[in-house]
């Protein structure tokens, strides 16, 4: 059997739910958006969910669901206002470039992973939590950014999946999209 792995990007840049996607192929609905905002890569994991995957995605294609999602929609951000102003709003998918991307970036590797934030918040009974608000507000007092700047960073480093696309370009996707 061939396994089309296109077909695979296909579905998983799709409309398709991940928990459709799951409940059909048995793969868990936190490595299905692992798998779609890019924190895993199904060319590296199991040939069996591959063939899973690859069975799903053929199965909806023929019934004609496959639907990708309208990449058109998602606009550049060049600036922090237009940034700002997306994250008031609670944009699904923001694409920023330029020399605020590399910025932007920057925030990533501060972020815990689910799997990371929930054990830290499970063993630390909460209080985990409360250390970590008091630890960013130690570091925003330090950097010298405004209020917008600093409301900026929280929004996205709480609310938002932060995955470079190339040097010069980051996509922000919110966290809820993929439960």
């Amino acid at each position: 059997m061939k396994v089309d792995t296109k077909l695979i990007e296909e579905l998983l840049d799709s409309s398709v739910s991940s928990y459709k996607i799951s409940t059909a192929t048995g793969i868990s609905r936190q490595m299905i958006g692992k798998l779609r905002n890019g924190q895993a890569d199904f060319h590296k994991g199991s040939l069996e969910n591959a063939v899973l995957l690859h069975s799903f995605a053929l199965e909806q294609k023929e019934a004609g669901m496959l639907k990708t999602k309208k990449l058109s929609t998602i606009e550049e951000i060049e600036t922090k206002e237009e940034l700002l102003n997306r994250l008031k709003k609670k944009t699904d998918e923001i694409l920023i470039t330029g020399p605020l991307a590399a910025e932007i970036y920057e925030l990533h590797k501060g972020q815990l992973s689910d799997t990371e934030r929930m054990g830290a918040d499970l063993g630390s009974g909460g209080m985990q939590m409360i250390i970590e608000y008091l630890f960013i507000r130690l570091f925003e007092m330090n950097e010298h950014l405004s209020k917008e700047e600093k409301k900026m960073r929280r929004t996205i480093t709480q609310l938002y999946y932060i995955k470079k696309i190339s040097t010069e370009t980051v996509l922000l996707r919110l966290k809820q999209l993929d439960y």
